[in-house]
């Protein structure tokens, strides 16, 4: 849907990743605690959450032949 998409969550910081099927894929974090709405991307200002939560969504992530998400999946 919409190029793919991923999310990960823990404790108040959010990470998505849209367009994960493009060769530039978007990443937006959040605080939900502040932020619930979701209006804030604070990727930009906090590379060391994205980098970390992006380690976590990349090891979480299992392939599935019925429903490909990455590129030569």
């Amino acid at each position: 849907e919409l190029g793919g998409r991923q999310a990960v969550r823990r404790g108040p910081w959010k990470l998505v990743r849209l367009n994960v099927r493009s060769e530039a894929p978007v990443v937006e974090l959040y605080n939900l605690d502040e932020d619930p709405g979701e209006t804030t991307n604070l990727a930009p200002m906090h590379p060391d959450i994205v980098q970390e939560l992006g380690a976590v969504m990349q090891s979480s992530h299992v392939p599935s032949p019925d429903f490909p998400l990455l590129p030569g999946e």
